[in-house]
């Protein structure tokens, strides 16, 4: 609760600061670590970070980002899989299920608001 309480604080700017950086460092370690280790809980951690504190766009982004991240991770190594389109379709795939997570998010916060004003 108190956690909840301390990011409500921050500003929305502050908040994407925060959850940018966050992407960057941990698009680093998924780019200098092995193909075979998935950092995709990670990401969407810090994307329904961005969707709670800052808004759907931002989260949105924030997808849009990650999967472009771990596209070109994937890409760089195409030459060593069987289909070249391996990396599309699995950044594809991370792209959806990171949108779903946002929309699905976004709108649960939402309700809970309308919820916390009725009488």
């Amino acid at each position: 609760m108190r956690v909840r309480q301390f990011m409500e604080k921050k500003t929305r700017f502050g908040a994407m600061v925060i959850g940018s950086a966050l992407l960057g460092i941990i698009g680093y370690f998924d780019t200098v670590t092995s193909r075979e280790i998935s950092f995709a809980i990670l990401y969407l951690v810090v994307i329904c970070y961005i969707t709670w504190f800052v808004g759907r766009s931002p989260g949105i982004l924030a997808s849009v980002a990650s999967a472009m991240i771990c596209f070109f991770d994937e890409y760089t190594g195409a030459e060593l899989m069987e289909n070249t389109l391996i990396p599309y379709w699995n950044a594809g795939g991370m792209l959806g299920i990171f949108l779903i997570v946002v929309y699905l998010l976004s709108e649960s916060k939402v309700a809970l608001k309308k919820k916390d004003n009725t009488p």
